[in-house]
């Protein structure tokens, strides 16, 4: 493909057509599912179904492709062609329609080059994007001969297909790494406990609830303390937050300010779907009501309780009950009442020593492996720009 090959926009080349807004109280058990956001790119995602009336062009079948306009980043945002059942579409998904004689996956591919032109110009690309039809429609791609559309689809379905291959295998080792360090830490606390006393958690550390600044005070949102909230707790380490609160907002609300060293777990809410989440603080920072702070107690180090906590509540999910509306909780009571088998301060150090060696290590193999994903997909994106700027 040349420089000269013509361009055109998409509103020339395709119908973008909305799905419906389906209502709860449609939704059913039985009929045909309807197509979410999730659906798209978790073949795991449960369906909600329909059974009833509904408009034709929004009847999705395998080998049409779709567009997802409002989604996550790198993720639900942008093309995807549909391999499985039928289905109805739901709204935030564009059905695309073609207007003109375009090779299948040579659009699925363009439209791939151009989500990632809208994701980086739309606020460095983080958290959610959405596009409206009318911005989508002034977006052009080159449209060579169908032989030659054929052509870079082969080119790109090869390299793509490697490209997929070798990010399976640098997850695969991602993976590997951290169960490598699971395994140490499982080994290092228990084995050789000569001396260990058991103890009660409630007898070894104190508890603080947290809470959340009056929204209606936007004063209480513009401050130096960093607020930790459910999404937060993806991490080891907390030190700052995208969420920052003023000192008027602690001393108006029932939110407190952790030290540092005391130790985030979350208790409520539906990230308990993943695993039980305990972060360390390395600076002080304030917390919401889903998360409770545990301070050691003079003659326990703050670290080893942690890689405690992590070891035994990784065995103990029977800690986890349904709460309300279905939102998973850790019941306080039963938290309070976990036994651990405590060493001397002494040998509690030696413990730590060993276990941050281990994850030094661990961690060093962890940047290696995610270098490797982000290098693949840069050379995608770079595969993309190339085959669309006429350089394949």
């Amino acid at each position: 493909m040349s420089s000269q090959t013509p361009r055109h926009t998409l509103g020339e080349l395709f119908h973008f057509k909305n799905g419906r807004g389906f209502k709860k109280t449609e939704w059913g058990t039985h009929g045909l599912p309807i197509i979410r956001i999730q659906n798209l790119n978790d073949e795991q995602a449960d369906f909600n179904y329909f059974k009833g009336t509904y408009e034709k062009d929004i009847l999705v079948q395998q080998g049409d492709l779709l567009f997802s306009w409002s989604g996550t980043v790198g993720s639900s945002f942008g093309p995807h062609l549909w391999t499985r059942q039928d289905g109805l579409l739901n709204q935030h998904i564009f059905k695309i329609g073609f207007k003109t004689n375009l090779e299948l996956r040579y659009a699925y591919f363009a439209l791939e080059h151009i989500t990632e032109e809208i994701e980086r110009s739309v606020n460095g690309a983080v958290g959610l994007v959405h596009i409206t039809k009318e911005k989508l429609n002034q977006f052009t791609i080159p449209v060579p001969t169908v032989s030659e559309q054929q052509r870079i689809v082969t080119i790109l379905d090869e390299a793509f297909e490697g490209i997929a291959t070798a990010k399976v295998n640098a997850e695969k080792n991602l993976q590997n790494a951290r169960e490598v360090f699971k395994s140490h830490l499982q080994s290092t606390l228990t084995q050789n406990r000569k001396g260990w006393t058991e103890k009660l958690l409630c007898d070894i550390a104190t508890f603080s609830s947290g809470g959340t600044p009056s929204k209606q005070n936007a004063s209480y949102w513009k401050g130096p303390i960093p607020w930790v909230s459910g999404r937060d707790m993806k991490t080891d380490r907390i030190g700052d937050t995208a969420l920052h609160i003023s000192r008027a907002a602690v001393d108006a609300s029932s939110t407190r300010i952790a030290p540092i060293g005391s130790l985030l777990m979350l208790v409520r809410g539906m990230g308990l779907a993943n695993g039980v989440a305990i972060a360390e603080l390395v600076a002080p920072c304030a917390f919401n009501q889903d998360i409770k702070a545990i301070q050691a107690n003079s003659g326990v180090d703050p670290r080893f309780l942690l890689f405690s906590l992590r070891t035994k509540l990784s065995e103990s999910y029977q800690i986890l009950s349904n709460a309300a509306h279905g939102t998973l909780k850790i019941d306080m009571e039963n938290l309070q009442g976990i036994t651990l088998l405590i060493p001397s301060l002494e040998a509690q150090k030696k413990v730590v020593k060993q276990i941050d060696e281990i994850q030094e290590e661990t961690l060093s193999l962890e940047s290696i492996c995610r270098g490797k994903l982000i290098a693949l997909e840069e050379l995608k994106k770079s595969l993309l720009h190339r085959a669309f700027n006429g350089e394949l």
